[in-house]
């Protein structure tokens, strides 16, 4: 008999990360070099997984594994998942959405100490310095 539902705990192994690895070009082609850097227009792999970017951004900005993720219902344009943990004082707020819409960027009320993380491409110049101005945000 198969049941789906919350078991309350998680597995988790090692793989791959969601961020392409850069490798050093010793050439002196600089059409090479070009083409190189074209491939590397997007920091991320090719496939990558938001669920599998989440808990790697999760680790990165130093939340633990059993940090509470939760979705914020309120924001209808776009998924942002607002991250909290008893041993962080701030919040992770993320969201990898391939555009991040002008009335979210408007909507979003954080605290100067938390940690917004979005796409680079998502965002328009004018939102980046909106956003930056209200809290530490970080792009990928």
């Amino acid at each position: 008999m198969k049941t789906k539902g919350d078991f309350g705990f998680r597995i988790f192994k090692f793989s791959n990360s969601n961020f392409a690895s850069w490798d050093n070009y010793s050439g002196h082609d600089t059409q090479e070099l070009l083409g190189l850097f074209d491939k590397f227009e997007s920091p991320l792999i090719k496939d990558w997984k938001p669920e599998n970017l989440l808990i790697e951004i999760l680790l990165l900005q130093g939340f633990p594994l059993d940090s509470h993720v939760r979705e914020m219902l309120e924001f209808k344009a776009n998924r942002l998942l607002e991250v909290s943990s008893e041993f962080c004082e701030h919040r992770l707020y993320v969201c990898l959405d391939k555009q991040v819409k002008p009335e979210t960027v408007a909507a979003i009320k954080i605290r100067p100490e938390d940690i917004l993380v979005c796409l680079d491409s998502a965002l328009s110049d004018e939102s980046k310095i909106t956003l930056a101005d209200q809290c530490n945000l970080k792009v990928i």
